[in-house]
């Protein structure tokens, strides 16, 4: 398998329902082949527990991964709507515009809103 199709194969977007902490993450080969992905697990106290639940997958098809920020996610599928906000203690605030614009390539008919407002 290519680079590029193991790139493929690891999904832009993996996140839950309801309100919880997600972390930009850098998947990036030896080659400079990458590309960012969104993570959020309503099961994760800290944001260090969403990369660290998350990484290992992507570093399984052999990319480098590192966490570029983290913040919260409100998300309502009954409603079609996502509220990205707020920042990590330990990664720094995701830069939300980035999280919105790949939000939207999975989520094209949602509402979706940033702040950098709340924690």
């Amino acid at each position: 398998m290519s680079e590029t199709q193991k790139l493929d194969a690891i999904p832009d977007v993996v996140i839950d329902e309801e309100t919880f902490k997600y972390v930009l993450i850098k998947a990036e080969s030896l080659s400079g082949v990458g590309k960012i992905v969104v993570r959020g697990s309503a099961e994760a106290e800290y944001h260090a527990d969403v990369y660290e639940h998350f990484s290992p997958g992507i570093e399984a098809l052999g990319f480098d991964t590192r966490p570029l920020g983290g913040g919260r996610i409100a998300h309502n599928s009954k409603e079609k709507t996502l509220k990205v906000y707020g920042y990590s203690v330990a990664y720094g605030r995701a830069d939300h515009s980035i999280t919105e614009t790949i939000l939207r390539s999975k989520y094209p008919d949602y509402q979706i809103v940033t702040s950098n407002e709340g924690y």
